[in-house]
């Protein structure tokens, strides 16, 4: 994921972490917050602790969930802070295959998807 859609400063997180809405669905446990930025970018985080293992394990489930996000950038309404915690193991989100569905299914229901664009007639 590019550097310029993290999110990165920890007083960022913590305001998002406190005040987003929350969305939750198997162990990802979701935060979204809209930034007020202009123009309109959505910035992302992955946070995993040291419950889900060593790590290995965690790097191996924040690079899934990273490149989940990277590939539903494009689809998602612009101008939200998203931060993604992870709860439970690492053996709940095995594959790239199992992050994407938990993700798309949080980003449905939390209403993130942008409108599909009517090509020119």
């Amino acid at each position: 994921m590019e550097r310029s859609l993290r999110l990165r400063e920890s007083h960022d997180i913590k305001r998002v972490r406190s005040k987003g809405r929350s969305v939750t669905e198997g162990p990802l446990h979701v935060r979204i917050l809209p930034n007020g930025s202009d123009p309109a970018v959505n910035r992302y985080q992955v946070v995993a602790g040291k419950k889900q293992g060593g790590a290995v394990q965690r790097n191996r489930v924040k690079r899934l969930l990273r490149e989940a996000l990277r590939h539903l950038h494009p689809s998602l309404k612009p101008g939200v802070d998203v931060l993604v915690l992870v709860r439970g193991s690492a053996s709940d989100i095995p594959d790239y295959a199992t992050a994407r569905a938990m993700l798309d299914r949080v980003v449905e229901r939390a209403g993130l998807l942008a409108p599909p664009v009517q090509p020119p007639v």
